[in-house]
């Protein structure tokens, strides 16, 4: 506020100055220096002084700490005028705690700035407004009124200050004094909580705390109620509103009781701690988390309808999920776009099981969400493939023995990824069936077609011959990931419109592909249920559900970056698995996350000119060593 000085300067510790001298001597209305002195007022409390308003006298500055007051002063004399964003912020925190209606002229001089910059700053107050369903009603000479429920009103001033969390710590002792009470609270009851969210509650109890001392009590509704009779979360708040209330002087109604449940409840951080052999699953929660699977083997052909741990994780998440994404609870996950970019193929199961709850809530979740829900999923993958090791078939031309002695050598220096699931000789293979293995590992040249590869090996392993099986398999996984890319299904283009990219790739697809005409249908229908936009230019499409009798990867290099679901894209990726699923496709999920990673060959690519070269850098790739998970 930049009268703030000229106010400070103004008034005497003792003696009285009336508003309206301070209105005269800053050309502004009373009615606005009383506003600025009100806000003044907040910030000066914070810092060692106050100013004490007396009717019929005027105002009186005391200050309690000269030390404090005096680096707040000169920090306030050496600031620079506050920038579109905290003006926007002070703009909005003020129209929500005011009692009257205010008109335009009265913010302008309260905010120092003009009127077309005050539009503006309006229009996109108007948007903030918008998500918390808060509206303004404004009245040819009445002004401006702010119109909305207490509890919207409330979550729009928790999440304004969320960004400066830290500078409110630091300053607010009150603040300070609510975490301490929460922190020894939540470790009596054993209750799991990030610092962060634990910060951001008490930043709840802080607003509410001012606000029932305005007289802006919360009502008891129907959810609130709800949960004060079922929430296992009770005695812990009960708890920490006991001292709060000893503490502030203060007295919380069941109304703020019920929503500071529902703020608490939605913060629980969820570990294999919290859950144990007596976790209870209700029917209703068993049944949605039953569909989320369904969903997701429908669209990746990978089933974890049976895994009880996955099923128990997102069980015990979705409790408090459901309660934030109902009650408009922002979540932060300050891991979000390392879950993006590090675990692709579990963030897009999340993507599409969320899309189950969202139907069922009728919310649409935050990225952080999403995100949190793919950690689960990543887990199951990790335990799903831990078992499921690549099959290896022994062919040796020396008799049984040494093809045992083969066999116990690969299980000792390759047993955690591979299995060996027979031996043969080299006359028997024209009539193996080859259905159930993915490597042949040989003594003996083999002179005869085989659909799998062939590793060339001696009977007893060597330093050279292990490195020898290491790179093939290296080098098979690797060319696994190239041959999805065709020729004809790599483009450039200069266009900026995500529709026709989208149309152009799959009308091609349709073209070279035994795929349905409307393909390009399916594709959109997954656009629709979800970002596929990963950060650093890529964007992962494909259908919602598999198509066709083959794989296929598309791509289409654009020459300059464009939005995709509020991210720049540049290298658009059209994946489509076959109906009957996809084994290998984990290697195509393992080279994407290392691509996504690497800013170097994303550049790379960007400036190719022809498909030699995408080949060329994916062949890099995916043969570079960068550690994946899925």
């Amino acid at each position: 506020m930049d009268r703030a000085i000229d106010i400070i300067k103004s008034l005497s510790t003792q003696s009285y100055t009336t508003s309206k001298a301070l209105a005269e001597q800053l050309n502004v209305s009373s009615r606005t220096i009383r506003n600025d002195v009100r806000l003044l007022n907040q910030e000066l409390k914070k810092n060692g002084a106050y100013i004490e308003s007396k009717a019929r006298h005027g105002m009186l500055l005391h200050i309690t700490d000269e030390e404090t007051y005096h680096i707040y002063y000169q920090n306030l004399i050496n600031s620079s005028p506050i920038d579109k964003d905290n003006r926007i912020t002070q703009i909005i925190e003020y129209l929500l705690t005011m009692e009257d209606s205010i008109t335009m002229d009265d913010l302008c001089d309260i905010f120092y700035v003009s009127r077309s910059t005050l539009k503006k700053d309006m229009k996109e107050i108007r948007e903030i407004f918008e998500k918390y369903q808060i509206t303004i009603d404004h009245r040819a000479n009445q002004g401006l009124k702010i119109i909305g429920k207490e509890q919207d009103l409330r979550n729009c001033l928790t999440n304004l200050q969320k960004s400066r969390l830290e500078e409110i710590s630091l300053k607010d002792e009150n603040l300070e004094k609510i975490i301490s009470i929460i922190s020894a609270q939540v470790n009596k009851h054993h209750f799991e909580i990030s610092d962060y969210s634990m910060r951001n509650f008490a930043l709840h109890i802080s607003v509410a705390i001012t606000r029932i001392k305005d007289g802006k009590e919360l009502q008891l509704d129907a959810d609130m109620e709800q949960a004060l009779g079922a929430s296992p979360d009770i005695d812990l708040l009960l708890s920490i509103v006991n001292e709060i209330e000893k503490t502030f002087h203060v007295h919380f109604t069941k109304g703020e009781i019920g929503y500071l449940l529902l703020q608490i409840s939605g913060k629980k951080t969820i570990t294999t701690k919290n859950i144990s052999g007596n976790t209870v699953i209700s029917e209703e929660t068993y049944k949605l988390v039953t569909q989320m699977l369904e969903r997701v083997n429908a669209v990746f052909k990978i089933d974890f309808r049976y895994d009880l741990e996955l099923i128990t994780m997102l069980a015990t998440h979705l409790m408090p999920l459901e309660i934030r994404a109902k009650h408009g609870i922002a979540v932060h996950n300050s891991m979000a776009d390392d879950i993006r970019h590090n675990v692709i193929l579990s963030y897009n199961m999340a993507i599409i099981a969320c899309d189950t709850l969202e139907q069922k809530i009728g919310v649409k979740l935050p990225m952080d969400e999403i995100a949190f829900v793919a950690l689960p999923f990543s887990l199951a993958l990790k335990r799903k493939w831990k078992n499921q090791k690549e099959k290896v078939l022994i062919v040796c031309g020396s008799g049984k023995a040494s093809s045992e002695l083969l066999a116990y050598q690969v299980k000792e220096n390759f047993g955690n990824y591979l299995d060996v699931v027979g031996a043969t000789n080299r006359h028997s293979l024209e009539l193996y069936d080859f259905s159930n293995v993915d490597y042949i590992l040989t003594t003996v040249p083999i002179d005869i077609p085989v659909p799998i590869p062939i590793i060339r090996t001696s009977t007893f392993f060597e330093t050279n011959s292990i490195d020898q099986v290491n790179q093939a398999i290296t080098d098979t996984r690797s060319s696994r990931f190239i041959e999805y890319f065709h020729k004809n299904m790599v483009f450039w283009s200069s266009s900026d419109d995500k529709n026709e990219i989208l149309k152009h790739m799959c009308e091609n697809a349709v073209q070279n592909y035994n795929i349905p005409d409307d393909f390009f249908h399916y594709v959109m229908k997954r656009e629709d249920i979800g970002r596929t936009s990963f950060g650093n230019l890529i964007t992962i499409a494909h259908p919602i559900h598999p198509i066709g009798q083959e794989s296929f990867v598309g791509l289409t290099i654009l020459d300059h970056p464009i939005d995709w679901d509020g991210e720049p894209a540049q290298l658009i990726f059209l994946l489509s698995m076959k109906e009957s699923g996809e084994n290998k496709m984990k290697d195509f999920y393992k080279a994407m996350t290392k691509l996504v990673n690497n800013t170097h060959y994303i550049e790379l690519l960007t400036k190719t000119k022809n498909y030699d070269e995408v080949i060329n850098i994916l062949k890099l790739v995916a043969s570079s060593d960068l550690h994946t998970v899925l």
